[in-house]
């Protein structure tokens, strides 16, 4: 992350998460939008909560399991026509 953030993006991060993965944000100088999900939603996160959370300065969507650090970075900072489809939906 901290070759992809510049301090003051914000990073959406739903939960559960890898447990560093709020302060790698944070170290990066950016600052993490928590999403919380639960069980009876499968831990889905929904477009409802996406809105919510989206800003202009949001450049980076973090997947991943709390079980395994392995993680798809969706980076919207170089992907303009995603990021301004995402905020449309607003």
């Amino acid at each position: 992350m901290q070759a992809t953030l510049d301090p003051g993006d914000e990073v959406i991060l739903p939960v559960p998460y890898w447990v560093t993965y709020p302060e790698a944000i944070k170290l990066a100088g950016a600052l993490p939008k928590i999403i919380q999900t639960d069980k009876k939603n499968n831990y889905k996160v929904t477009p409802a909560q996406l809105k919510k959370v989206i800003t202009e300065k949001t450049v980076l969507f973090v997947l991943n399991s709390p079980s395994n650090r392995e993680v798809l970075h969706i980076h919207l900072k170089n992907s303009r026509p995603s990021q301004k489809s995402l905020r449309k939906q607003r």
